[in-house]
């Protein structure tokens, strides 16, 4: 089951003392396999606009999904967020967990039959955090009645026991996606180049051009132009582009003129973009811009993700 949706944060939807959000539903409700990817929509149709410049990430708790931060902070009443569910994975749709052997530093490679050895692939990723299903080196217990002692790490969606780890896991860092072309490996970074903790669950979505041909036509990869603006603009079909759910993520496998398509390696100097990104919808142009939530203006030749799909509820 596939849904896409658009949530806006209520006082009735704030829960765990409004440090989450709680979404309601079929593909979500009940589904801790569930794979969930979202966007924030800084200014929504008809609600306020609010930048919040905050790591996203969604959490399973008590039966529920939630949308949080990974600074354990709550989303303001009024924010609006593009979400895309899917009740279980499927081949082109599943859940990385970091481990030992698939993590180096700041990145985390994925192992999958769909995205391997496909450098035209546009993938897309959210922070994650619930029970464990594919535990590595540490045993997690998730304590999900105890909501009053939630608290947020790289697994569990309630408070979560390290039995042989006694820190949670560092997961409030900006992410984005890079294609290795020596391993033909799709990565999941830090842009902070800070090491990626075990056990830190990512949602993955991909298409391609081969596989689902179709789709990949809702799909753009856009870049920041040059000189640098504050935003990068792209256009979608305007009749209902204030409509549409849209996923986002950052890419630094973009050429351009000026540089090589290996990008992410270290000796090559790519567009990093250490910064919590959203749409900012403007109604005279019928563009969406990517903007970066604290208002600093996006470097030039930073890539990005776009993928928009019709409301699906």
């Amino acid at each position: 089951m596939f849904r896409s949706f658009r949530h806006v944060v209520t006082r009735e939807s704030l829960t765990l003392g409004g440090s989450a959000s709680a979404m309601s539903n079929p593909a979500l409700d009940r589904r801790p396999n569930a794979v969930v990817l979202l966007t924030h929509r800084v200014n929504p149709p008809g609600g306020p606009t609010l930048y919040v410049p905050r790591t996203l990430l969604a959490a399973y708790v008590q039966g529920r999904w939630v949308i949080t931060h990974a600074d354990g902070t709550g989303p303001p009443v009024g924010a609006a967020y593009d979400v895309m569910a899917y009740d279980e994975p499927s081949t082109s749709t599943f859940v990385h967990v970091a481990t030992r052997e698939n993590t180096e530093g700041s990145t985390t490679w994925t192992d999958n039959q769909f995205l391997n050895d496909e450098p035209a692939a546009v993938v897309f990723v959210t922070r994650r955090s619930a029970p464990a299903a594919h535990a590595t080196d540490t045993f997690v217990h998730v304590v999900p009645e105890d909501a009053s002692a939630w608290s947020l790490g790289g697994l569990g969606g309630a408070r979560v026991e390290r039995l042989d780890r006694p820190e949670l896991p560092d997961v409030d860092h900006a992410i984005g996606v890079w294609y290795n072309r020596r391993t033909g490996r799709w990565n999941i970074f830090h842009q902070d180049y800070s090491p990626i903790p075990p056990n830190a669950q990512f949602s993955v979505d991909a298409l391609t051009p081969r596989t689902y041909p179709s789709f990949f036509e809702h799909c753009r990869v856009v870049v920041a132009p040059a000189p640098a603006e504050p935003r990068v603009d792209f256009v979608i079909d305007p009749s209902d582009g204030p409509i549409r759910s849209i996923m986002l993520t950052q890419n630094i496998s973009i050429h351009d003129a000026n540089r090589s398509i290996v990008i992410g390696v270290r000796d090559v100097r790519a567009a990093y973009n250490d910064r919590a990104t959203g749409l900012l919808w403007n109604e005279g142009t019928a563009r969406t811009a990517v903007i970066n939530e604290d208002g600093t203006p996006v470097p030039t030749g930073a890539g990005f993700n776009v993928r928009h799909v019709p409301s699906s509820g």
